[in-house]
C-alpha cells in the first residue's frame, strides 16, 4: 500500500495574485516535492500571471470554491456559517479566508499554509501526527488592544515594549542587525504566547477543526483576528488534548512586531528547527505590493527573506 501524499492548501480571494503568493507556493514545491498542493480560490479566478504559473504546476490543483458549497461537510449543516459569512465586512478577504482555511481543512485535510510564509523544510503529516498549531510570541496587551483599544494600565505598560521595537527596528534599519540589540534587550514580562493560524495542520474531520468550526459561529467576525489567531487560541485552551502547540522556532521565529527583521537584518539566522517563515505581509504592504521577480534584491540581499527566497528561486 502507498502512502498517499501530503495535501498543502493555500486559500486565495481576490483578483490580483501578487509575486510574494506564488513564492510561497513555490517554497512548499521545493521543500515537499511529493506534496499534493491544492490552491483553494474563493470567488473568481485571479487576473495573474503569477497565478498562472503557479496554476501550470504538476503538483498543483486549482480548486475553486462558492460560498453555497463551502461550507457543505461543516459541523451542524452550511446554512449557519453561511449567515456568518453574510456578516462578516465586505473589506475583510482576511475574515473570509480565516473561516475558509477551516471548512477546507475539516473537509479535506491536510496542512494549510498563508501566502506570505517561505516553508523552509518539509512538515509533519497531520494524518500522522494528529492536529498541530504554532505558537508566537506577542504583546500581552494587543488582543485587548484590537477588541477594546488601550486603557491606561496598557499604555503603561507599552512604553518599555514600543523602547525596545524603536530600539531594534533602529538596529534592523541603520546598523543592519549588527548591534544585536534583538538580542540583546529583554522583552521582560511584556509578551505571551498565542496560537497564529498562518500554519494549521489537522486530518479530514479534525475534532480540533471541528470545534474551532462551532466556536466561530459565536465570535464578532467584525473584530479584527477574531476568526482568526484569537479562535484558535481560544479552541487550543479548551480542548488542549485535541492539538499540538509547537513552539514559536518552528513556525514563527521572529515575532509579528519583528517582522521588518526578516527583510532587514543580516545577522539574523533562523533557528535549526525551523520549517516556515512567516513575514506577516499586512505589516509590509508597500514593500511587497511592489515586490517582482526582477528585484535586484532577490540576488544581494542577506536579510532571512532574501536568502531564502534566492535558494526557491534557484531551485
Amino acid at each position: 500500500m502507498t502512502d498517499v501524499p501530503l495535501r498543502l492548501h493555500f486559500v486565495w480571494t481576490g483578483s490580483r495574485f501578487p509575486y510574494f503568493a506564488r513564492l510561497a507556493v513555490e517554497s512548499a514545491m521545493v521543500a515537499m516535492p511529493d506534496a499534493s498542493i491544492d490552491v483553494n480560490v474563493i470567488g473568481d479566478r485571479p487576473a495573474s500571471e503569477h497565478f498562472e504559473e503557479v496554476a501550470a504546476a504538476p503538483q498543483v490543483e486549482v480548486v475553486h470554491w462558492r460560498a453555497d458549497t463551502l461550507f457543505d461537510a461543516c459541523p451542524g449543516g452550511a446554512a449557519p456559517y453561511r449567515e456568518l459569512l453574510g456578516r462578516i465586512p465586505g473589506d475583510s478577504p482576511a475574515a473570509i479566508s480565516n473561516l475558509a482555511r477551516l471548512a477546507i481543512l475539516f473537509r479535506r485535510g491536510g496542512v494549510y499554509l498563508d501566502t506570505d510564509v517561505i516553508v523552509l523544510r518539509r512538515l509533519h503529516d497531520p494524518d500522522r501526527h494528529g492536529a498541530y498549531v504554532g505558537a508566537e510570541r506577542v504583546w500581552s496587551a494587543n488582543r485587548r488592544r484590537v477588541a477594546h483599544g488601550l486603557g491606561a494600565a496598557d499604555t503603561v505598560q507599552a512604553v518599555p515594549w514600543a523602547a525596545r521595537w524603536a530600539a531594534c527596528r533602529f538596529d534592523a534599519a541603520l546598523a543592519r542587525g549588527r548591534l544585536g540589540l534583538a538580542n540583546r534587550i529583554s522583552s521582560g514580562g511584556h509578551t505571551r504566547l498565542q496560537i497564529n493560524n498562518a500554519v494549521i495542520g489537522a486530518p479530514a474531520e479534525s475534532g480540533f477543526v471541528a470545534l474551532a468550526l462551532e466556536h466561530a459561529l459565536d465570535v464578532d467576525p467584525t473584530v479584527r483576528f477574531a476568526l482568526g489567531p484569537n479562535l484558535l487560541d481560544d479552541v487550543a485552551a479548551a480542548l488542549p488534548s485535541a492539538v499540538t502547540v509547537v513552539p514559536p522556532s518552528r513556525f514563527y521565529a521572529v515575532p509579528p512586531g519583528e517582522s521588518y527583521r526578516l527583510f532587514s537584518d543580516r545577522t539574523l539566522e533562523l533557528p535549526a528547527d525551523a520549517q516556515v517563515m512567516h513575514y506577516v505581509a499586512s505589516n509590509h504592504r508597500r514593500l511587497l505590493r511592489g515586490l517582482e521577480p526582477d528585484d535586484h534584491r532577490f540576488e544581494s540581499g542577506t536579510a532571512p527573506f532574501w536568502r531564502h527566497a534566492r535558494r526557491v528561486r534557484s531551485a
